[in-house]
């Protein structure tokens, strides 16, 4: 019974206080509060007020082949004055950095000093035309640089590439830069022999590629590039046949050579773009040493290619009948 009129006490308080609360009474009290927040806030808005502002400092276009070598300040912190509610805004919005330019370090001597004259006038573009500038600090800026030794190498993609069955490189793996200069110390760069790309992983290739890959970072050095191009020509390859005459090597003055066949069919692999690229990339030989040798009557011939671009070399037969003939 106790707890039913819990309830209704309840309820009927909360009657009360709806009535109340949409009564012309209340709806003046909270109308007449507003206003008055209003009006305060407006009066601290509009009244003059210092604060810090903290502006980040961006160090920009430092030429190839130098160095900071001090530890400039990183970021400038002012104290204003102005109205409240041009300060607030400095504190709601991300102030850009003051980008200071380090591009002349070479011509004045690997250093770049700002007066306290000089900040407050870049300073002044990122401060409405009502604010003060009461006090700042650092009230100057130096930068000193430092040349580094150089050091020119080529460049070493680290590839893992496989290609699709029946399918070949039409070329060698081009890169471009082929070289890029390194800057730092000279015990840094003593130690190095090529700079190496980012691993790139390439597998079952059927297309060329034309990309972009970044340079492996060198610790305590700089590159003078940060990427270079990567082009792999890839084409599907057929089998060639040419018949091929047999050559000597090393034949001494007076003796003539001779061999049954005189022309032999040599068959190879080879990229499509290059199928009818001349017949002599492939030489096949029949070494004088090795008749002396083998004291056979038939000898191994010998195949020579001279292009890369032909793989899987076969010669049919592969040893011929031979007759040394003596000359005048």
């Amino acid at each position: 019974m106790a707890g039913k009129e819990y309830i209704a006490l309840l309820r009927d308080l909360a009657k009360k206080f709806k009535a109340f609360l949409f009564s012309k009474d209340a709806l003046s009290f909270l109308f007449f509060l507003l206003l008055s927040t209003a009006f305060w806030f407006s009066n601290v808005a509009n009244k003059p007020r210092e604060a810090n502002i903290t502006v980040p400092i961006h160090y920009e276009a430092l030429p190839a082949g130098f160095a900071v070598a001090n530890h400039p300040v990183q970021e400038i912190r002012l104290t204003v004055r102005d109205e409240g509610l041009n300060l607030f805004t400095y504190n709601k919005r991300r102030l850009v950095p003051l980008n200071i330019n380090l591009s002349e370090v070479a011509a004045t001597g690997g250093q770049v000093k700002l007066s306290s004259e000089q900040i407050l006038s870049r300073l002044s573009y990122y401060l409405y035309p009502t604010t003060s500038v009461i006090g700042f600090s650092p009230d100057s800026i130096f930068v000193q640089c430092e040349q580094l030794d150089a050091v020119t190498l080529p460049v070493r993609p680290r590839l893992n590439l496989k290609l699709a069955q029946q399918y070949v490189l039409s070329d060698s793996v081009a890169v471009s830069p082929a070289e890029v200069t390194v800057y730092g110390r000279r015990d840094v760069l003593n130690r190095l022999q090529a700079v190496e790309t980012m691993p790139v992983d390439l597998l079952q290739l059927k297309d060329s590629v034309d990309m972009l890959v970044p340079l492996q970072p060198v610790d305590s050095a700089s590159l003078s590039v940060d990427e270079v191009r990567l082009r792999i020509g890839v084409e599907m390859f057929t089998e060639k046949r040419a018949r091929v005459p047999v050559t000597f090597a090393h034949v001494p003055p007076g003796i003539a050579v001779r061999s049954f066949p005189a022309v032999v069919e040599v068959t190879y692999n080879i990229g499509l773009s290059h199928y009818g690229t001349p017949q002599d990339d492939v030489t096949v030989v029949l070494d004088y040493r090795d008749i002396l040798a083998n004291k056979q009557e038939k000898q191994p011939l010998h195949v020579i290619s001279h292009s890369p671009r032909i793989f899987n070399v076969r010669v049919q037969p592969g040893e011929v009948e031979f007759v040394l003939e003596q000359q005048n």
